[in-house]
């Protein structure tokens, strides 16, 4: 995996469906809470990143010849075939939730959108 490659992943990873999200968080637990989770997220966020890389080290420092460019193969070299087994559906979970994740934004733009679109134009011819 190229750096350009995992900068674009890092991006998608960070920026997609956490961002769309978060007004919906802070309108349901207020903005207290809001921001408590916010930063006890972007720490355990932080946390588990470092120990991937971390993990990622000590796996080629112990053999330079077994090949980890991915957390299946992570999870392969580190708890054998199970582990990657259990990484694959893990990342597949999360992939599907996000997925519809993104449903349900589309979903609820294209309903609550034109509605909106129509009150903005209202007020303007209003004025």
């Amino acid at each position: 995996m190229s750096e350009w490659q995992t900068w674009i992943i890092l991006f998608k990873s960070c920026f997609g469906v956490g961002i769309l999200g978060i007004p919906f968080a802070f309108r349901n637990a207020g903005v207290i809470p809001g921001l408590l989770s916010v930063i006890v997220i972007a720490m355990v966020t932080n946390i588990a990143t470092k120990l991937l890389v971390w993990t990622k080290r000590n796996i080629h420092a112990g053999n330079p010849a077994i090949p980890v460019t991915s957390i299946p193969e992570m999870a392969l070299a580190t708890f054998g075939v199970r582990g990657q087994r259990a990484a694959n559906v893990v990342i597949l979970t999360c992939q599907l939730g996000t997925i519809t994740a993104y449903n349900i934004f589309i979903g609820e733009f294209l309903t609550a959108g034109p509605a909106m679109l129509l009150r903005a134009a209202a007020a303007c011819e209003s004025r």
